[in-house]
């Protein structure tokens, strides 16, 4: 079994930041999506990696009662093959719009679009799956953010939300929404050497009502946080707040802050639709670019 993958010895999900390669983007072509199809160019063109770019479709049903069923093949291979002219035009187009060219592939496929997105995510070939959202104001919103957040409960690779307003900028200062509690800082050198591809500043924030008495407890987990704070690329800061989404977002409001990372934590033996409320909200309101790691224990 490869390194992509298999699970560490202690059954922890290792999300390879520092080596994004390969880059999944599905599309049902509008301008949300549109719009993360371009971020993933620009995001590809940064990292030298590769963009797949997937369209899941379902056909409609025909009673094959009353149909020969020759004409139901030739019927759904006419569909195909337009729909397949369609999405390389539209690849070529976004790719001339894009102005540099980028290692892209792009495929066509049947069935239902969250299946295909984790059958593909899962298969180790993919290192982040990015995809776009409108937020939950509007009631497209609400659908396809419905399937982004059933893409961010399930999958088994990073996942890249991108807000329909973002454009991309080489990352500056990125936000690590934590929790000590959870072990968060496992993740750190990760998220440290991600960082480095882009010369960035990671700012390492856990938010409680009790924020400061808990880093004291646990002080033995933020050893190497204290480590890395060293180099002036990292810092590490406690804030109190009883609401931690509020603080998120204040903290947010007065930094630039151009992407901001979460770590979801999935239980073994929970519910796999299980996922931490406060991920769910920020993928639903954030206006900023949203990397969501995770993490099995």
């Amino acid at each position: 079994m490869s390194s992509r993958t298999s699970a560490s010895s202690n059954s922890r999900t290792r999300n390879h930041l520092d080596n994004i390669k390969t880059i999944l983007v599905p599309t049902d072509f509008s301008e949300a999506a549109h719009n993360a199809f371009l971020y993933a160019l620009s995001l590809a063109d940064t990292l030298q990696a590769e963009v797949h770019l997937l369209h899941v479709y379902s056909m409609g049903h025909i009673p094959v009662k009353w149909v020969p069923e020759e004409f139901v093949d030739s019927l759904e291979q006419e569909k195909i093959d337009k729909a397949m002219t369609y999405v390389h035009a539209y690849a070529a187009e976004a790719q001339a719009e894009f102005g540099t060219d980028v290692n892209l592939s792009y495929e066509l496929a049947q069935g239902q679009a969250k299946e295909k997105i984790l059958e593909l995510g899962g298969s180790g070939k993919y290192d982040v799956i990015l995809m776009g959202t409108q937020g939950a104001a509007s009631e497209y919103g609400k659908i396809f953010g419905s399937l982004t957040l059933q893409i961010l409960q399930q999958a088994n690779c990073p996942v890249w939300v991108i807000p329909e307003e973002a454009k991309f900028t080489s990352p500056e200062r990125l936000m690590f929404a934590m929790n000590i509690e959870e072990g968060d800082t496992r993740v750190i050198d990760e998220l440290f050497s991600f960082c480095c591809r882009f010369d960035a500043h990671l700012s390492c924030c856990h938010i409680s009502s009790n924020a400061h008495q808990l880093a004291e407890n646990k002080h033995d987990r933020l050893a190497r946080l204290r480590e890395l704070e060293k180099t002036e690329l990292v810092d590490f800061i406690l804030l109190e707040n009883e609401d931690i989404l509020q603080g998120i977002q204040e903290y947010l409001a007065n930094r630039k802050i151009d992407l901001l990372v979460m770590l979801t934590h999935k239980r073994l033996f929970a519910n796999p639709r299980f996922m931490d409320s406060l991920t769910q909200e920020m993928a639903l309101r954030t206006e900023l670019p949203l990397l969501v790691l995770h993490e099995t224990v």
